[in-house]
């Protein structure tokens, strides 16, 4: 298993928008069949503060490039773009590149 950190501040929008739209994320990638089990996903809010860390725990590698999406469309289960930048640089690792 791997673990992942991010950490960042809300400075755009509302708290209550931000929370509706990880429900929505964490809801839209336990019902993704490439992710489902493989990714358990935790947000929490640091109190009185603008700020949020996100906790990641992927099963393996190969997860963690399935939670980057399929295609170059829009998904309801791609990662955003800071979880992304984590995700990838580990598969540049993996990858030699």
């Amino acid at each position: 298993m791997k673990q992942f950190l991010i950490k960042y501040q809300l400075k755009v929008g509302t708290e209550e928008q931000r929370r509706d739209e990880m429900v929505a994320f964490i809801a839209a990638m336990n019902g993704d069949p490439a992710v489902k089990g493989r990714i358990s996903y935790r947000c929490m809010k640091v109190p009185g503060k603008p700020d949020y860390w996100h906790i990641v725990t992927a099963e393996d590698d190969a997860s963690i490039v399935a939670m980057g999406g399929s295609g170059i469309e829009s998904q309801p289960t791609r990662a955003t773009e800071a979880a992304v930048r984590g995700f990838w640089s580990l598969w540049r690792r993996m990858a030699g590149i």
